[in-house]
């Protein structure tokens, strides 16, 4: 059972990691039913081997989820445009888990957050590490001021704060190409984003269907591997994204379909919302 749940986007995974790493360093974990000291545990999905080949994910999520004490939401301009961390931390906030939002960027947020989270006292890394530390502490029962002996928490500071840097530097360089890059007629900014505005539609009425089918007031699919790609590829505007989806996207686009914690969200309903964001991000338009 995962003391600590870590969500993320895909690219916040060393960051995800490195969290990890110094947690579990520096926190030594309560006794449990057999009064025995295991090591703490903090679920990080990216972590590789985490979840094995094979395995169907979604539900380990959730029982990951489901069973973990506290949830770390690692915050950025990027991940609060995402659904996954938001979806994440909305089942932790709905089921009273004990919620850390970390802001991960250089620069404060300048109390600029949506809710609910601009209501949280908020941490901010890696200068807060200690902070962190500290209530995950309490939060998990552990003895106060902990560290496991034979453990080196400073070595493990150390990588955790050059996790960061690594991260503050490539937002530099990505902020330096961006603001350098030809600027865009604005004929082709107005349609490209009309083209992110449609498939973003696309998806939302994909996701209305499938909750009409949910709920028995349309028919069901029958005969197909995946609802979901059967339902966009008869859609107008997927044969615009189709070419611009890597092949590992399209792959689970077309592999079974399994509904999470609300009627009309489906796990690969949010990756293609993910994808858009990321287009939308490479033809310059966030």
């Amino acid at each position: 059972m995962a003391h600590v749940f870590i969500t993320h986007i895909n690219e916040h995974a060393e960051l995800a990691l490195a969290i990890k790493m110094f947690l579990g360093a520096t926190i030594e974990p309560p006794l449990d039913f057999m009064m025995i000291r295991k090591p703490l545990d903090v679920f990080v999905s990216s972590e590789p081997g985490r979840i094995l080949p094979g395995e169907d994910w979604l539900p380990r999520l959730k029982q990951e989820l489901k069973l973990a004490k506290v949830v770390i939401s690692l915050l950025t301009n990027g991940s609060l445009s995402r659904p996954w961390v938001n979806l994440e931390t909305g089942a932790a906030w709905i089921t009273d888990k004990k919620i850390l939002p970390v802001w991960c960027e250089e620069r404060l947020f300048k109390n600029n957050l949506p809710k609910p989270y601009v209501d949280w006292q908020i941490v901010h890394l890696p200068k807060g590490a200690d902070e962190l530390r500290k209530a995950v502490e309490q939060y998990v029962g552990a003895p106060s001021e902990s560290s496991p002996s034979g453990m080196a928490p400073n070595k493990d500071l150390n990588i955790l704060q050059a996790a960061f840097e690594r991260f503050h530097k490539t937002e530099a360089d990505n902020a330096v190409v961006i603001k350098t890059e030809t600027p865009q007629s604005p004929h082709l900014q107005q349609d490209r984003r009309a083209q992110i505005d449609k498939w973003r539609e696309m998806v939302r009425e994909v996701a209305l269907k499938l909750d009409e089918i949910q709920r028995g007031e349309s028919p069901p699919i029958t005969g197909v591997r995946s609802p979901v790609a059967y339902l966009l590829e008869r859609h107008p505007d997927f044969s615009s994204l189709r070419s611009l989806l890597p092949k590992i996207a399209l792959a689970e686009i077309h592999v079974g379909m399994t509904f999470i914690a609300g009627p009309t969200i489906d796990s690969k309903l949010i990756r293609l919302y993910d994808e858009i964001d990321d287009i939308e991000k490479e033809w310059g338009l966030r």
